[in-house]
């Protein structure tokens, strides 16, 4: 009895300090934050939501699923309403969420580990990764999906270390389970082992499946019953824009390898060459279906999908189990080997933020500096050309209001206010079916021709706006060959298209 109680007490004295350090590392994502121009896309979707419109892209237009993060949409239609900034608020609940994705980061490795030194070490080593940090904000669901994954697990690798799943259990598994497919479809990648483990458990147990599925048919199957009514189908257009456009699993696992080089991980893997600290068969089953499996099958998935343009965005999801696994090892380790490990993590990700945009790794990604970039130059960015377009152009008539064209939708559209044609087809059905090959690159694998947006009603091709000099203009205009940047950089698909006087 005496040794229980001491080892609670224990337990305890362990968990106020990772709380405590996890409070300290807070506002170390407070200090990276930023937000990018898709996330101004949920931003309009919401603000027509709030606005009482739907969840549509264009007032008064067919419905076009061109979000894949549902929840977090819906969320920030709390700011609209309430008259707040969306950007404010997207700071704030992302610091919620990455003090809970790291408390649960901690409470996994606690249950999955007898040694407190692979929880506190995986905590630290997640809560210092420059990628990891960044994404607490940046606008986008990145961080919610995280939190919503790592705590299913947390509630599994518990139950099965309890040896039982109860009701309470199973309905709060699924309740969080729905959840994270209601923030990301393709969450349900990284829940396949937790689901499977959930079976096991379940057993003959009509009271424990009942508590697992009641949560999915009350909430997951109306949401994908309402998709397909509102939208016409249960998957995303944005999955029709990206996919049927070339396969490049190189791309992706390029992507993963790149992170690891910028972040040590071969060094830090290093720890496997001692023991490893697993003692029973549970332990080693819990260490390969919570940390492995799901490790595993995310990153199949980044492979198959050719990862993504955006900095490691896809990767964060999986950085709290992925740190996990690094620091099984250090329950074998001394104090000072311990600390030395966390150090090189520590000057890997520093150097990956002052260094990453100058790295030969960064080809094909876009950093988060230039993610946020994008939008702050006060003459240049987006968000200011958003705005400066709706001072000249918007009208409370929507008749009167010009319809532009655009490749990054986001942030313009959103203080624009203007009718929008998503170019690349992510916003739009058309475009997304029948628009031409523009790269492998995700998120920007099809393109709208002049022809398409002329038949649209387009005004204004703004496409990917640049500054330019006035010098490059001949006769007050701009040659045509100077407009294949505002094409993504692969020309004009069909220049002869363009309308007399254009």
């Amino acid at each position: 009895m005496r040794s229980e109680r001491t080892a609670e007490d224990g337990r305890d004295r362990w968990g106020r300090a990772a709380f405590l350090m996890i409070l300290l590392l807070t506002p170390l994502a407070w200090f990276f934050r930023f937000v990018q121009d898709d996330a101004f896309i949920s931003f309009r979707y919401a603000e027509h939501f709030a606005g009482g419109h739907g969840l549509v892209f264009n007032v008064g237009h067919a419905p076009v699923e061109g979000y894949t993060n549902f929840l977090w949409t819906v969320l920030l239609g709390l700011p609209h309403l309430a008259g707040l900034s969306p950007i404010v608020f997207v700071y704030v609940v992302g610091m919620v969420l990455f003090l809970l994705t790291l408390w649960g980061t901690y409470r996994l490795g606690r249950t999955l580990f007898d040694h407190p030194a692979p929880a506190i070490v995986g905590v630290l080593l997640a809560g210092t990764n420059f990628s990891f940090v960044s994404y607490a904000t940046g606008g986008l669901e990145t961080m919610l999906q995280t939190a919503l994954v790592v705590w299913v697990y947390v509630l599994v690798a518990g139950a099965w270390r309890d040896g039982r799943l109860g009701v309470g259990h199973a309905i709060a598994i699924a309740m969080l389970t729905a959840m994270a497919g209601m923030t990301r479809m393709d969450s349900a990648i990284l829940l396949v082992p937790a689901g499977a483990m959930c079976a096991l458990m379940a057993g003959r147990s009509v009271r424990v499946w009942l508590g697992l599925a009641l949560p999915v048919l009350l909430l997951f199957v109306p949401w994908l019953l309402w998709k397909s009514d509102f939208y016409g189908g249960l998957l995303p257009n944005t999955f029709r824009a990206k996919a049927g456009t070339g396969w490049s699993p190189v791309r992706g696992a390029w992507y993963l390898v790149c992170f690891a080089l910028s972040y040590g991980v071969p060094l830090l893997a290093l720890g496997y060459l001692r023991k490893r600290p697993l003692r029973g068969v549970s332990a080693r089953v819990l260490f390969v279906w919570v940390l492995i499996a799901p490790i595993a099958m995310w990153s199949a998935y980044i492979v198959y999908t050719g990862g993504d343009f955006m900095e490691f965005r896809f990767i964060v999801p999986i950085i709290p189990l992925g740190m996990l696994l690094l620091a099984a090892p250090t329950a074998a380790m001394s104090v000072p080997v311990r600390t030395a490990l966390v150090l090189v993590a520590l000057a890997f990700s520093a150097a990956h933020w002052q260094f990453f945009d100058r790295s030969p790794l960064k080809r094909g990604l876009e950093s988060i500096h230039d993610l946020e970039s994008n939008l702050t130059d006060p003459e240049t960015g987006w968000s200011a050309l958003g705005r400066r377009l709706h001072d000249d152009l918007w009208s409370d008539a929507p008749e009167f209001c010009p319809v532009i064209a655009l490749t990054p939708a986001g942030a313009i559209g959103y203080y624009s206010e203007l009718p929008v044609v998503d170019m690349i087809g992510l916003n739009d059905r058309d475009i997304a079916r029948d628009g031409v090959f523009l790269s492998n690159r995700a998120g920007h694998r099809k393109i709208a021709t002049v022809k398409m947006l002329d038949g649209k009603g387009v005004d204004l091709i703004i496409g990917h706006p640049q500054a330019w000099d006035g010098a490059l203009l001949v006769g007050g205009r701009m040659p045509l060959a100077a407009l294949d940047p505002i094409f993504l950089t692969r020309g004009v698909p069909d220049p002869e298209s363009l309308p007399a006087g254009a």
